[in-house]
């Protein structure tokens, strides 16, 4: 577990994002950067691992997002360790 007594309180939240500076080791987020970088380098080119990577999300009036298995962009390995970081986080 996580030892949040040196942080500073947060203010009152005033959207649904709260970002954590510096949670992911850089090494792991230069990695994952550099998979995604990789992954997206010729948007012209079609193959069939990539073919259907995002599932469009929509409700009216409720939602609209774009949803896809992180292992189809970033290595497996380096999901499970992102994964594994943010669980520490919250538990």
């Amino acid at each position: 577990m996580r030892n949040f007594d040196s942080l500073k309180p947060l203010t009152p939240l005033m959207s649904p994002f709260v970002v954590i500076d510096d949670f992911l080791p850089t090494e792991l987020a230069q990695a994952m950067r550099a998979d995604i970088e990789a992954h997206f380098s010729n948007p012209f080119s079609h193959h069939p691992d990539t073919h259907q990577i995002w599932n469009y999300w929509f409700v009216p009036g409720q939602y609209a997002y774009l949803r896809t298995l992180p292992e189809k962009v970033i290595q497996r390995d380096r999901v499970e360790q992102f994964l594994s970081t943010i669980t520490k986080l919250v538990d």
